[in-house]
């Protein structure tokens, strides 16, 4: 089973809606891992307003992005579950 997975995606938004992006892990992990998201964005703060995750299990998550236009958001994952 693996132990680290990442990825990219680019989200397409809703202007100021918080937009839900599902995400489904290559391989599925043996248990739930801690999942990490970081946009690609010159305007954090300002237009980008947030990027989070939720759901998080065995097989995917969600990505939770809010922004005031509808430009698309790249968002990197990184998921990583402890290895034994």
């Amino acid at each position: 089973m693996p132990v680290i997975q990442k990825g990219a995606i680019m989200c397409k938004n809703k202007a100021n809606e918080v937009t839900k992006i599902p995400v489904t892990y290559p391989t599925p992990f043996s248990k739930t891992p801690t999942v990490m998201v970081t946009p690609l964005s010159s305007v954090p703060g300002t237009i980008l307003k947030g990027v989070s995750i939720g759901n998080p299990t065995r097989t995917g998550f969600y990505i939770y992005v809010l922004r005031t236009n509808n430009t698309e958001t790249n968002v990197q994952w990184l998921a990583i579950a402890d290895g034994a």
